[in-house]
């Protein structure tokens, strides 16, 4: 953010992901005094065949279990295991409750978390 010159002083970036890793020509919007929110708009969907590939980041919440089992360390196996944990639990709201999943440790979700996003 320095580099684009900082925020303003009403910018209330709050309800932003800061470490949400960004597709290049993504559009972030950062909430203010007046309007509150923020979104990242203009990200690419994940590559043909499912796999989160090149600098796509695959939506925890959204993806399909072929998408899934194109992570690396993730077979179709723990592809059904995250839709089932997603299932009993609504939605995923941080990267880390993979952890969560059976099967999945700390150096999976190493390798997972620049791949993914909630």
């Amino acid at each position: 953010m320095a580099a684009a010159g900082g925020l303003t002083p009403q910018a209330r970036p709050g309800e932003l992901n800061l470490a949400q890793v960004l597709t290049d020509g993504a559009q972030i919007l950062i909430g203010t005094t007046a309007a509150v929110g923020g979104e990242v708009r203009g990200e690419a969907a994940p590559a043909a065949g499912g796999a989160a590939r090149g600098n796509t980041v695959l939506d925890l919440n959204k993806a399909t279990a072929e998408q899934l089992d194109g992570l690396p360390g993730v077979g179709p196996v723990t592809a059904q295991r995250i839709l089932a944990w997603r299932d009993s639990h609504g939605t995923f709201s941080r990267v880390e409750e993979l952890q969560e999943v059976e099967g999945i440790g700390a150096k999976t979700l190493e390798r997972l978390a620049p791949l993914v996003r909630v």
